[in-house]
């Protein structure tokens, strides 16, 4: 068993999703969880052929106009709305929940990039 952290996970589920797989790898007592990989976002883009939009609305972001940053989010998730999660990225996540918790219960979501638990990103939005 490894008892060190892995970079591929600390990428694929951001550091805070590695720390609780490591945790409970070593035999630590975490409570139920599992974590969408990014790869499964890739997934996304890919299925629903996005992924150049994505990068052309975010290409035109100015972070030092607030109002700017706003119209490009909104843009983007107007984006999302409009194209269906594909059954290959759903399923495995909805699989995930019912191993997780009773269908239909409540449950925390946090949402993170593994970009956000470096020095450059630290900022959770």
């Amino acid at each position: 068993m490894a008892k060190t952290l892995s970079a591929r996970n600390i990428r694929n589920i951001g550091g805070k999703g590695a720390h609780l797989e490591f945790l409970a790898r070593i035999g630590c007592n975490v409570p139920r969880w599992f974590a969408i990989p990014s790869d499964t976002f890739r997934t996304y883009l890919h299925k629903n052929n996005i992924k150049d939009m994505v990068e052309e609305i975010t290409g035109n972001i100015d972070f030092s106009h607030p109002e700017n940053v706003q119209q490009v989010s909104s843009a983007i998730a107007s984006l999302f709305e409009s194209h269906e999660i594909p059954l290959s990225v759903f399923k495995p996540i909805l699989r995930k929940y019912g191993n997780l918790c009773v269908p239909m219960s409540f449950v925390a979501v946090r949402s993170s990039a593994g970009e956000e638990d470096s020095s450059l990103y630290s900022f959770a939005g």
